[in-house]
């Protein structure tokens, strides 16, 4: 790091500034995002799995599923509307692009064939 131009002391010119706060945000801002996805998909009726919480699930005769990984979220569900209208509410509050069909997760490829999908 570098002393700015006009505040380079002519005294001590090889000296650096010292950062008190960190420069790309806040430390917390993750975390707080995450909450506020959570708290927010839950009033939609989705439960934390117990073993993963970072999967919530809703239970009833509509099942879907959600996982949570940094800013990307895989969802499937038995049910293609309840999917559209979990987009329509999420749009609403938060800023998501378009849903697309999954084709890489986590390093995972995701394929959709006949006879059901297959992860390589």
């Amino acid at each position: 790091m570098k002393q700015p131009l006009g505040f380079i002391d002519k005294a001590h010119p090889t000296h650096v500034c010292k950062l008190h706060k960190a420069i790309y945000g806040l430390k917390q801002s993750p975390r707080q995002w995450y909450s506020k996805l959570t708290s927010h998909l839950q009033t939609f009726g989705f439960n934390f799995s117990r073993s993963d919480p970072s999967l919530l699930y809703t239970a009833g005769s509509t099942r879907a599923f959600i996982l949570i990984y940094v800013d990307d979220m895989l969802v499937t569900s038995n049910d293609p509307q309840f999917i559209q209208q979990l987009f329509t509410n999420l749009k609403q509050a938060f800023n998501l692009k378009d849903p697309a069909p999954a084709s890489l997760f986590l390093g995972i490829r995701i394929t959709a064939v006949q006879s059901g999908t297959f992860l390589d």
